[in-house]
């Protein structure tokens, strides 16, 4: 989710998402196999990269899962008012397959200087029967890269 913008790897990762959530199919085997559990099991599962790999979202494929680790540990940390990033996003996902109405979820990364969950998430409401919608996860993120030369300049910073 924005942890290497405008790359395949990000894409990739988004893709990944997007057709793991995505309206239809997808969603109601999500459903069905009841994710919101491990999504809210924060004693077995405490790091959303934990969670991420009991729910099969990494890819292993394309060697980037130590960014994408790297970046959920960055949105694990991010306190947002009296939330934390990773868990925030983690119980809006869960909300969204626990709600009947809710047919999908969407995610987007915004480049940004800082973390930012939007929260509520947004809805889009199904043209066709507007009591169905889908959430749209929206994280404003910096890359990884700026984000670890930032944490390194503030270690700097305090051992003078």
């Amino acid at each position: 989710m924005g942890a290497i913008f405008n790359t395949k790897a990000t894409l990739k990762l988004l893709d990944m998402l997007n057709k793991h959530y995505g309206p239809g199919n997808a969603f109601n085997k999500a459903r069905n196999d009841q994710e919101n559990i491990f999504l809210r099991d924060f004693p077995n599962f405490g790091t959303a990269f934990s969670c991420a790999k009991k729910l099969g979202l990494q890819d292993s494929d394309t060697g980037i899962n130590g960014r994408w680790k790297k970046w959920l540990d960055f949105l694990d940390g991010h306190q947002q008012g009296f939330q934390f990033g990773g868990p925030l996003v983690r119980t809006m996902m869960a909300e969204a397959i626990e709600d009947a109405n809710c047919i999908g979820i969407e995610f987007f990364a915004v480049p940004a200087p800082d973390f930012n969950v939007h929260s509520p998430a947004p809805k889009v409401h199904d043209q066709n029967d507007q009591t169905k919608y889908t959430i749209e996860i929206i994280v404003e993120t910096n890359t990884i890269d700026e984000m670890v030369t930032f944490l390194k300049s503030q270690k700097r910073r305090k051992k003078k």
